[in-house]
Parts: C-alpha cells; structure tokens; sequence
C-alpha cells in the first residue's frame, strides 16, 4: 500500500515538473529572450560602442542570451517528453557546460562593470587611466578563458541514463563519483555566485565611497572662524544690507547646521547603498537555491532514498534551475538618487548669472497674466495663465507649447508638478477646490476643497498637499492617501498679523524633507518658517529678522541643493539669493523697468536643471530667462610648504581639478538621441521633430502611430519565423539522431486516405451523328475485333 501510494506521488510530481516545464519556462523564455534582444540593440547602438562599462553589459546579455537557450530550451522540450540530451551523451555534456559557462560569464561582466564603474569614479587620476579598451578585451578574453577551465570538468562529469540515488533526470552528474559532486557544486556555487557577490558588494560600496569623497571635494566648507564683513548696496531705489546670516539663530535655513547636513547626506547615501542591496539580494535569491540543492545532494549521496523522496527533491530541483534562469532573464542594475519633482540645482558663492535675461515667451505665447511658473526634473515648464483660465506646458527645447489645459479651469493661480508627471492645479476662486491632473489627462478630479484662490501648492515628501490661501491669510494641507478632500490648517489663523503664529497675504510657500513650512508672508514683508506641527512661526528673512534683508512684499521661495534661499521680491522687482555669505541681488538688480535687466512686479520663479532662472514677469507680460554665467567653487588650500588640496568648482575633479566630469558617462538619449555634456548637466539632442524631452523620451502620435504598425508586422513576422524554424529543426533532431518521427504516422494515414480516395475511371466514347459505317469498311479490324 506505501509503495502504491508512494508510487501515485511520484507521477504527481512527474506531471507537476512537466507543468513547471511547460507554463513557467516558455514565457520565461520569450520574455527573457525579448528583453536581452532589446538591451543588444541599445547596447550596440553608436554613440555606446567606446564606452567601457556598455560593452561588459553587452557580453553579459550575449551569455544571458546563450544561458536562457541553452538552459531553459531543453527544459521545455522535457516539459513535452522531447529533450534530445536525456538520450545523447554529447548533448547532454554541452548542454549542462552551456548553461554552467553562460551563468557564470554574464554575473563576471556585471561584476567587471561594478569595478569599472568604481575606477571611473575616483578622484585618482591613476585610477581612472588604468581604464582602457585594451584591459577591457583583455579581461574578457580572460574571464572566459577562466571558465572553461573551471567547468571543464563537465567533460567528464556529465552524463546520461543514470538510475542512481535519486537523479532528478537521467542527463545528470556521475553520483557515483564523489570527487565529480563536490567538484561541480563548488566550482557553481565560488565562481558562479560568491565571486561575484563579493565583487558587486565590495567596488559597489567603494563607488558609494568615492562619489562621496566627490561630493565633498568640490563642496565648500564653511568656516566659522571666517568674519564676513557687512557691506550696504545700493538696488533702484532701495538700500539693502547684506550680512552673513551666521549669527542670527533664526535664518539658520541659510546656514544648515552639521546635523542637517548630516542628516541629509545619511539619507542620500541610505538610499544608494538601499538600491545596491536589492540588486544584490536579488542575484542571490535567484542564484543560491540550486547550489542549495547541489550541496544537499553531495551530503545526501549515501542515504537510502524512497521514490517519493527523490520525486521531491527532483521538482526542488526544477523549481531551483528555473529560478537561475530568471536572474538571466530579468537584470536590473540602476544607481540613481530618487529626488524632488522640481530642480535645486547646487550653487557656489560667487554664482553670477547674465544681467541680461532672454524672454522665453512674451503675452502673445503665455497671455497677459501669467502667474505661476514650475519646471520639473525633466525641465518641462508649466506655467499658469490666469486671464486665459488655462496652463500651458512647454517640454525642453520647445519654444510653443505641447499642452493645454483648460477645461473647468477658472482664473487658475498656484500650481505643482509632482513626481509622476501629475499637475495640481488651483481652481478655487470661483469653483472652490484644486484639482490633479493625470498624464495627458483632458480633465482634473477634485483633492482639495478650499474657500479661497490657492496662491501656491506644494507637495511634500509625505504625499501631503499645501495651499496658501492669501485672501484668508493661512496655509491648510491635505493628505493625498487618505482620499480625504477638506483641509486643516497648517500656518496662521485665519485672520491677518505680524505675531509668528499670524500671516498677512501669504504667496509662495516650500516645504523641505524635515517636513519645515516656509512661506513668502508677502504684506508683513518676512519669510516665515513652521517647524513640523507647529503654529509658532519663525523669522529666517525681511522684517522681524535683524542681520538678514529687507524684503518688499515677498511672493515666491526656492532652497537650493545646498538649502540656502532664493526669494522673488515682488514689490521690489527682483530675485535675491543667499550663500555663506549672505544675501545678495543676482537678477533685476536695477530697480523695475522693462529692459532685459530689469523686472516689474515678478510673481514667481524657477530653476531648471542647469541653474537658470525662469521668471513670471507678471507686468511686463512676459517669462524671462536669466542665464547661469560663472558658478566656480574651485579653492586651493595649503596644509604644508609641499602639500596642499582641491576644493574643484561643480563639473570638475581630480588633484588639481583638471578632470572635467562627463555628465553623459551613464545617461542614456533615448530614440537616437546624442548626449552632450554642457555646463554642470548634460543635453540629449534629439533626432527629428518626432521626438522631445529631456531624454528624448516624447514621442510624437504620429510617430507612435508608425512605430506601433511596423513593430507588430515586424515581431508578428519574427514570431512566426522562430516558431516554425525551431519547430523544423526539432522534427529533424528527433528524425535523423533519434529515429523518431512524430509526423510518420500522420503521414501514413494521409497516404492511406489518398489511395483510398482514388476511383477507376472509365472512358466512354459516344460519336454524335455519326455516319453508318459497314464493318468490312473497317480497316485493320477483323470480324472478332469487330464484335467484340
């Protein structure tokens, strides 16, 4: 009765592993196989062909190519009881040795690409010149050499027909060979895995490293010991007095402390070393569970096995090659930093911008009152139109714009652009709410309901929404995950005032990632910060804070990557900015007008990603543009008669900063696009005028369009291809090596049919008015041919 029982169990198993085979691994296969394809063709793609750190994912999905075949391709046909190397020794060897020398090349070029990227990143110059093209072939030439050394032993080890101690399949390792167990899990589970675990972990951890040590060498370091001294400038018609905000506690925003900095560069550096690890954990995931089983294999060799037993550890088996497989299949290595939907670029003290803006787009392209301007990450400008009812979008390099929305829209004033490219939208002055609009949505739904025009928005890192409703002089917020819609109120009282728990007109408002309130307080002539649930404000700038600046009716603020403050002074038509020295004019420093230099009432401001600086120039009718001119940060300091250090400007490194940072090294132009590297950032210029973006990653609907058709036409036709042409070579294989031919018997009854559907057929002359003719004037016919 066990051995029956035990016996249905294991058919059981049998039908399950061919189930695995069949549903698991095909679509692994196709998408595996589709997914590598797709990397080659960007991998292979002119402007990568010299870059180092391409070229090893290049090999790398070349072997995951080979792996996911080799491997994955015999396993379906075992799913269908067709697999050609269960009964040939030499298909069998090559097959195991395919799968084996594949997995292990394409985790040795990832981890080549983790050194390389470490040696890039270094501020030694030596380092960075041992990367050459050469050493890079070389080390390919020398991993693979390397792996047919280390399973060369497949040679020997590998074989068929075994009905030994429980081998999940007949085409399998020789069991009865200790040496050849220990042998093949060892060589798999060092050179395969451990190896390159190591390797990722190690040079990730020093890439982090030296990224730091970057960030730090071309950062200024403030020193308290340093007195700035005060100095008085004279702007227009104003006098403003510039003095290092060091020594007023309260503008501590324009001098974070080292428990800020502190804070902010652990999180920063969590969030790298978080994304490295998942990388991690997920090679070992996939990778350890067959060298598991390999291990468990060698120390179970002598133990007596019931068929049961070894139809568990046979599924296991399946279950543990197929997870191999999906680390070929599905590979995902990105170091980046996830950031604020809006651009804070890092500037040094002596930043200077062109005096002379550009006027982006005058009354006749962005209306008469244009009030609100935000750039995103991508320097997609938005910008809302109050007199028109609508927000016109611009992407970068694009001088008309590419959206309009409108619909329901009354006199819309704030605005923000969060992480997924949603728009929220003030509309409240006559319809009492604010609104999201999705991606290329025609129409916005209700987050927030107010009772009055939402000056500003802001969304927070909590997914919280701000509004500064300046008629009611306070800011109310809204959780955007709880799906509830009526705010509470976050700053003032509802009533106008100067205390610091009142706002009188408030405008522009930011909040950071410690969750601090900042408001441009626009009739007490301040900015006001509120700490995290707290109702007590705080003077950082403008009345009420001594040692900072006078301010004339505030409406927009912006902290840069360095958290210093930047304001948009509307009453005195220009925009300051502060560093360790202080506050100082960086644009419309002549007093209003109407002259590239100068500004008339701006409302807000916005930075994109080089530092530029768009502003609403609401009397003029106009967006400006100032351009970034000098941000030079570069100090050499003396720490001996012979030794000294490079503070490097942002763009430059190395000892005597005399490396200029490639922007473009590991960004990726899409559809054609070329990456230039500019001042501080990078340019993908796009092909044609399908396409636009920051990465070029728009594409026109006419484009679309095209692409849609030719790509399924194209994979329509490789699909069919494929599939007939495997389906040719495996009848083949199973005919001519095998003697099996599925199709014999089809053929035969086919055969069959046909003779059986042939009929005799009889002629019949029949001559129509035919004359009489007597049969002795016949010729060559006698009387018996006759009557017969």
């Amino acid at each position: 009765m066990n051995n029956t029982t035990s016996s249905a169990s294991s058919i059981n198993f049998s039908l399950l592993n061919q189930i695995i085979n069949r549903y698991i691994a095909i679509p692994l296969l196709f998408f595996g196989l589709i997914g590598n394809s797709l990397n080659i063709f960007v991998f292979t793609r002119k402007i990568f062909r010299n870059n180092i750190c391409v070229i090893y994912f290049l090999v790398s999905t070349l072997f995951d190519i080979l792996s996911l075949i080799a491997g994955l391709f015999s396993r379906i046909l075992n799913g269908f009881n067709m697999d050609p190397s269960q009964n040939s020794v030499v298909l069998c060897k090559l097959r195991f040795f395919t799968a084996y020398f594949s997995a292990y090349a394409a985790a040795w070029f990832i981890s080549l690409a983790c050194i390389e990227r470490y040696l890039s990143s270094s501020t030694d110059i030596y380092k960075r010149q041992f990367i050459t093209m050469k050493r890079t072939y070389l080390s390919i030439i020398f991993v693979t050499l390397l792996g047919f050394l280390t399973f060369g032993e497949h040679a020997y080890c590998i074989n068929i027909n075994q009905d030994l101690l429980g081998a999940p399949q007949s085409c399998y390792q020789l069991q009865r060979n200790i040496q050849c167990q220990i042998a093949d899990s060892l060589m798999q589970f060092i050179f395969e895995i451990l190896i390159p675990v190591l390797m990722m972990i190690v040079f990730g951890f020093l890439t982090l490293r030296n990224i730091h040590a970057r960030y730090r060498r071309i950062s200024v370091i403030p020193t308290h010991n340093t007195a700035v001294p005060m100095t008085t400038m004279r702007i227009g018609n104003h006098h403003s007095t510039l003095q290092n905000p060091r020594n007023n506690k309260r503008a501590s925003k324009s001098q974070p402390s080292a428990r800020q900095v502190q804070r902010k560069t652990q999180k920063r550096d969590a969030q790298l070393i978080a994304l490295l690890l998942i990388q991690i954990i997920i090679f070992i995931v996939s990778s350890f569970p067959i060298s598991i089983y390999k291990l468990y294999s060698v120390a179970t060799i002598s133990n007596t096995k019931s068929i049961l037993q070894k139809s568990i550890e046979g599924t296991i088996f399946n279950m543990c090659v197929i997870s191999l497989f999906l680390n070929n299949s599905i590979k995902f290595y990105i170091y980046t930093l996830y950031g604020v939907p809006f651009n804070q670029p890092k500037f040094c003290p002596s930043t200077t911008w062109n005096p002379n803006a550009i006027t982006f787009a005058n009354a006749s392209i962005a209306g008469a009152c244009s009030n609100v301007i935000f750039i995103n990450k991508t320097n997609g400008i938005y910008i809302t139109e109050n007199c028109n009812s609508q927000v016109q979008v611009w992407s970068e390099g694009n001088m008309t714009p590419v959206r309009t929305m409108s619909f329901g829209l009354n006199q819309p004033q704030g605005l923000f652009v969060a992480d997924d490219n949603a728009v929220f939208i003030d509309n409240a002055k006559y319809n009492g709410r604010v609104e999201r609009w999705a991606l290329n949505s025609t129409s916005g739904t209700i987050v927030m309901n107010v009772t009055g025009p939402c000056y500003s928005l802001f969304v927070d890192i909590n997914n919280a929404l701000y509004c500064s409703i300046g008629t009611q002089n306070m800011v109310v917020k809204v959780s955007l995950n709880s799906g509830i819609i009526v705010p509470t109120i976050a700053a003032g009282t509802g009533g106008a005032g100067s205390s610091y728990r009142k706002l009188n007109n408030p405008h522009g408002i930011f909040v950071d990632n410690n969750l601090t309130l900042y408001v441009a307080d626009c009739s007490n002539n301040r900015i006001q910060s509120f700490a995290f649930n707290q109702t007590n404000g705080t003077t950082i700038a403008g009345t009420g804070a001594s040692g900072t600046i006078s301010l004339t009716c505030p409406t927009g603020i912006m902290f840069d990557a360095d958290e210093y403050l930047f304001i948009v002074e509307y009453g005195g038509s220009r925009i300051i900015g502060s560093s360790f020295n202080g506050f100082r004019c960086i644009a419309g420093c002549r007093g209003p007008g109407s002259s590239p230099s100068q500004l008339n009432t701006p409302y807000s401001f916005s930075f994109d990603s080089y530092g530029n600086i768009f502003v609403a120039d609401q009397t003029n009718c106009r967006i400006q543009k100032f351009l970034l001119s000098t941000n030079s940060c570069s100090i050499c300091n003396q720490t001996s008669n012979t030794t000294f250090y490079c503070l490097c400007e942002v763009g430059w490194y190395g000892i005597h900063c005399e490396a200029k940072i490639d922007y473009c090294e590991n960004i990726t132009c899409l559809n054609g696009g070329i990456c230039r590297s500019s001042l501080l950032n990078y340019t993908c210029e796009c092909l044609g005028e399908g396409f636009s973006g920051r990465y070029c990653e728009i594409i026109s609907t006419k484009t679309t369009a095209h692409r849609m058709v030719s790509k399924s036409f194209a994979f329509i036709v490789i699909v069919v291809s494929i599939i007939t042409f495997m389906f040719i070579i495996v009848l083949d294989i199973l005919k001519y090596c095998f003697n099996v031919d599925p199709m014999r018997k089809e053929l035969q009854k086919l055969k069959q049919k046909k003779k059986k559907k042939k009929c005799p057929v009889i002629v019949k002359y029949v001559y129509i008015d035919a004359p009489s003719i007597q049969p002795s004037e016949v010729p060559f016919l006698s009387a018996e041919e006759t009557a017969m």
